[in-house]
């Protein structure tokens, strides 16, 4: 079987992950944006928005590091995590709209870099200090979004929101 098109049109879990990351800011308001537990030790855990905002930064530091072979800039990060455990928002993201659009922004970013490729080049190696091949590297990105897609979840149901339903 010839194997055709491009990652992205070939891989459903990568398309899944989306559909459903934007499917549920369509299932909140606004106001539930920065909704975060906190646990009784007082350890900060990320928002809902903050939570989407990683996922958009780690899906760049992913094509950075293993494609373009170079640190993310600084300037990049929306999500800046400090040596101390905390972290800061670097921009102004006040709605869902905002969000959704620095999710596509990072989307359409990992599409022109990895996932734009095509699909025969699934089993490349990318030649880092540690080599490894380009499913490997998808595989690390769709279970570190699947992680972050429960916690998600689980924030929109704790706030009182219904999350979509599995399609």
């Amino acid at each position: 079987m010839e194997i055709t098109g491009t990652i992205i049109e070939r891989s459903r879990a990568i398309q899944f992950s989306r559909r459903y990351l934007l499917a549920c800011l369509e299932q909140i308001t606004d106001e539930v944006l920065d909704f975060r537990l906190t646990p009784p030790n007082g350890q900060l855990m990320y928002s809902i928005r903050e939570h989407l905002l990683h996922l958009a930064d780690e899906g760049e530091l992913l094509v950075h590091l293993s494609i373009l072979k170079q640190d993310m800039p600084v300037d990049a990060w929306r999500v800046r995590h400090a040596p101390d455990g905390s972290w800061t928002v670097t921009g102004d993201w006040p709605d869902r709209a905002s969000v959704r659009a620095e999710l596509e922004k990072s989307y359409a970013f990992q599409d022109e870099h990895l996932f734009g490729l095509p699909a025969t080049e699934i089993a490349a190696v990318i030649d880092d200090k540690h080599p490894f091949l380009v499913w490997e590297m998808i595989d690390w990105m769709i279970a570190h979004e699947s992680q972050h897609r429960g916690q998600v979840m689980t924030l929109i149901r704790m706030a009182g929101f219904e999350p979509p339903k599995w399609q």
